[in-house]
């Protein structure tokens, strides 16, 4: 048996059911998932090196503190995997968000299908599909915007808006569904 005392609340497990908790969440991690899973290791150092080549277009200097988080998706329903990826850093950020961009893989490398500006985490996908992609949402806050909201994402069957300021406020019946993609501000560095 341990303990965990937080202020005068102490919390006791025994082992067996330490490992049922721990077990449980396992899976319902694994039932998140089932659109969004981090990426393999070849796919991600591949897609380390697309992003290299192609971030090094925008800013006029290397930005050594760029740091990215990618996330394989399946907004298709294809075998074929995109990639949901977040860019940070003081060249890519804003009081509005950061960059994002959804890539696929494209011969050897990648191609962006879309590049959303004022990026918010969590992207989250919907089971609900527009012209046979899932839909998205995203906050959207900062920017003069005063009350964030989260918008729904939808593909109009070659891109997804890029703007999220601009796309429809999402229905308060659907807030808090579907899967949030696993990225993070703090990600891998890109250079």
């Amino acid at each position: 048996m341990f303990q965990v005392k937080t202020g005068q609340l102490v919390l006791q497990w025994r082992r067996r059911s330490f490992a049922a908790v721990a077990a449980g969440m396992v899976f319902i991690g694994l039932l998140s998932c089932a659109y969004a899973a981090p990426p393999k290791t070849k796919s991600d150092a591949r897609l380390r090196v697309f992003l290299q080549k192609y971030l090094k277009r925008y800013p006029p200097v290397i930005d050594q503190g760029l740091r990215y988080s990618a996330a394989s998706v399946s907004l298709d329903g294809g075998i074929k995997r995109q990639y949901l990826v977040y860019i940070a850093s003081r060249w890519w950020c804003g009081s509005g968000g950061c960059a994002a961009l959804l890539v696929e893989p494209y011969d050897s490398s990648f191609r962006v299908i879309e590049r959303f500006t004022l990026a918010r985490l969590p992207i989250r996908i919907l089971p609900s599909k527009t012209h046979g992609w899932h839909d998205l949402t995203m906050p959207v806050a900062g920017g003069g915007i005063i009350n964030g909201y989260t918008v729904l994402l939808k593909f109009n069957g070659r891109e997804y808006p890029s703007n999220p300021s601009m796309a429809p406020k999402l229905p308060s019946s659907l807030s808090g569904t579907g899967t949030e993609v696993p990225l993070s501000e703090h990600g891998n560095l890109v250079y």
